[in-house]
């Protein structure tokens, strides 16, 4: 039961780096003047880009419900670490 939490920890955590770089790419390709700004710049630009309120409806209507099924299983995979830990089988030295 640890192996697969761990497995579940360690696969969400790739998830995250591979959608992050697989993004960045993204807009990137979309707009390569983007390689050009440094980090204060490419941050101002995306802040004006998402403060826009039709597009952040938008957005809105595209992920409904989504964050609350994320949370949900982040929820229960914490539930089952905390539960190996009482039961004392979560050893592991990895972060969680």
């Amino acid at each position: 039961m640890q192996n697969v939490t761990e497995y579940k920890v360690n696969k969400s955590k790739k998830a995250r780096v591979s959608r992050l770089i697989t993004r960045g790419a993204a807009i990137e390709c979309i707009c390569k003047d983007v390689e050009l700004l440094d980090k204060a710049e490419f941050f101002l630009l995306a802040e004006r880009i998402f403060s826009d309120p039709v597009l952040c409806d938008e957005i809105a209507k595209m992920v409904v419900g989504r964050r609350d099924r994320i949370e949900a299983g982040e929820a229960e995979l914490q539930s089952t670490i905390e539960d190996l830990k009482e039961a004392g089988y979560w050893k592991s030295s990895r972060k969680e």
